[in-house]
């Protein structure tokens, strides 16, 4: 039998229904200082601009330097060409985009290849990224909501 995973809620945030509004705790971890977005509804397009996150109040700084290296570095067209190679998931014999599926594959996939690439550009910016999945459930409409985020981190600090 398998062992049943429990979140890490914050207090004041035990009681509430997790939403977009107040599940940021899930993905601003440890030396994450900020997050880019990519577009997943009315289902996921990793061509389209992404939404940018930014973290704690006393991370400003290190956000702006890790935006930078993102567009010096230009690293969008890299993310877009690495998620086109690993491509999308279907199901009924490849006629429907499985986009939970996606999802879930090109943040495995992605985190072993781009992200590894990425980081190696992005060291001299005191910066590295992994991909992350950001869900929370909803008040109205289907029930859960799931995104894929670029998490940036500061590695001047520890996890």
């Amino acid at each position: 039998m398998g062992r049943i995973e429990t979140e890490d809620v914050p207090e004041e945030k035990r009681m509430h229904q997790s939403s977009r509004e107040n599940s940021n705790y899930k993905w601003l971890k440890g030396n994450v200082i900020g997050a880019l977005e990519v577009a997943s509804e009315p289902e996921l397009d990793y061509n389209e601009e992404l939404v940018a996150h930014a973290g704690k109040t006393e991370d400003r700084d290190a956000w702006v330097r890790a935006e930078g290296a993102w567009e010096t570095l230009k690293l969008h067209s890299s993310f877009i060409s690495a998620c086109n190679d690993i491509g999308k998931e279907t199901c009924f014999c490849g006629l429907v985009t499985d986009g939970e599926g996606t999802k879930k594959t090109l943040v495995k996939e992605l985190n072993k290849t781009w992200a590894k690439e990425a980081n190696e550009k992005l060291a001299s910016f005191d910066t590295k990224v992994d991909l992350f999945i950001w869900h929370w459930s909803n008040i109205s409409g289907k029930s859960q909501s799931k995104v894929i985020l670029i998490r940036f981190h500061d590695t001047t600090k520890s996890s």
